[in-house]
């Protein structure tokens, strides 16, 4: 996967710096259902999935350019 330059601190934020951690995974005996709206490049997916590899998350990206990049 490619970020785009100009996602690195995103990138930074969620994985370096624990951003999007939840409070207590081990809390979660089932797959996760997300929603994310709004999905940008899909950092928060990924995210998920590395923790919650039976995860199913359903991503919107409104905007065409970005949805290409989130689609890869």
């Amino acid at each position: 996967v490619t970020i785009p330059q100009n996602e690195i601190h995103r990138v930074e934020s969620i994985f370096r710096n624990g951003e999007y951690l939840l409070p207590n995974p081990q809390a979660y005996d089932r797959p996760l259902v997300c929603v994310d709206i709004g999905a940008n490049v899909g950092l928060f997916a990924l995210f998920i999935k590395s923790f919650f590899p039976t995860s199913i998350i359903h991503c919107f990206e409104p905007v065409p350019a970005t949805f290409a990049l989130l689609e890869k």
